[in-house]
């Protein structure tokens, strides 16, 4: 049943229950949120790149540069947007200057303030004060500027916003169904987008120093990289980077962690009337990390070889989560209302 559906049914509304558009608004805050701050980790470091280089030779660092909004249009699934832009910087204006591309943060940003105010009633005069930052800062701090250097302190502003937001609402919510979507909606989308990076990754065949500056790349935008430096002392290589993001249960970023603590967050949830508890429906793609992550453990400290059985397991579990996802909003949300009843 949705959970409006059980509010109803029980005539007194548990303290835990929230109506079934205030969850699927809640949801989606979360996944534009986390849309919103990976999108500007990209171009975060593709700026860098070009500020501060990455001491290779310039051809090596524009294929870097290149395959990296290549990887970015993949995961949002709109490579043919691409096609129109002839020139590297008119390629970058499609997310940082660009409306209606589906990969553009202002798109982003317009959907996470829809949400946003669709459940105002849910969020604290603080974090009110972020979403107007995050959403008109960027508008204010982007209007007028000329060069793509010029973005790189409002993502900055971005990201520290973004993050603000999520820190005061996923730390000092009640933990009631509302927490648990606004929650499920951040964790479900980055563990899609890294399961997604990584499998773009293992799919292209380069050869150092390009494979160490996309592996190091990678670390950066899934916010690890200081991890990984810190863990194993070395280059980014291949078999570390993925034992690290998608195997190491006690790190936060990493794909066992996200399924364990979106199982703790999911069991929060009442069972729906049709169809399983979600948290059933996410234990066959948890073991199927398992036996990937006993795959990599195994494999040589070799890219090419890990390369031989990665994308497939990766592209497996890219579908396991888009069906945890779906079974989510069939589940529980507004329209599930109706064919509940």
């Amino acid at each position: 049943m949705s959970i409006a559906s059980a509010a109803r049914r029980s005539r007194l509304t548990s303290p835990d229950t929230v109506t079934s558009p205030a969850a699927e608004n809640l949801y989606w805050v979360g996944r534009n949120a986390e849309r919103t701050d990976f999108t500007s980790r990209f171009m975060a470091r593709i700026i860098d790149g070009r500020t501060l280089g990455f001491s290779y030779a310039p051809k090596f660092e524009l294929e870097h540069e290149s395959l990296l909004l290549n990887a970015l249009f993949s995961i949002t699934e709109c490579e043919s947007w691409l096609d129109q832009a002839e020139t590297p910087d008119q390629k970058l204006l499609l997310v940082l200057g660009e409306s209606k591309c589906p990969a553009a943060i202002e798109r982003h940003l317009a959907n996470f303030r829809r949400t946003t105010n669709a459940a105002r009633e849910q969020w604290s005069p603080a974090s009110i004060l972020a979403i107007e930052s995050a959403c008109k800062g960027w508008s204010e701090d982007t209007r007028g500027l000329s060069g793509i250097l010029a973005f790189k302190s409002p993502l900055k502003n971005l990201q520290l916003n973004l993050a603000a937001f999520l820190g005061m609402n996923l730390d000092s919510m009640t933990r009631d169904h509302g927490w648990a979507m606004l929650d499920a909606g951040r964790r479900i989308p980055r563990a899609i987008n890294t399961v997604k990076l990584l499998s773009f990754l293992v799919r292209q065949e380069v050869a150092s120093p390009i494979e160490s500056l996309l592996n190091e790349s990678i670390l950066f935008i899934s916010d690890s990289l200081g991890t990984y430096q810190s863990i194993y002392l070395t280059e980014p290589r291949t078999g570390p980077m993925l034992q690290l993001l998608l195997c190491e249960s006690d790190y936060p970023r990493s794909l066992k962690f996200l399924f364990t603590r979106l199982q703790a967050v999911l069991a929060k949830l009442p069972t729906p009337a049709q169809g399983a508890h979600p948290g059933e429906v996410i234990e066959p793609a948890r073991d199927h990390l398992q036996v990937f992550c006993d795959k990599i453990e195994r494999a040589p400290d070799d890219a090419v070889a890990i390369r031989q059985f990665a994308a497939n397991d990766l592209d497996l579990l890219v579908e396991e989560l888009r069906a945890l996802s779906d079974h989510l909003t069939k589940s529980y949300f507004s329209h599930a209302t109706r064919n509940a009843e």
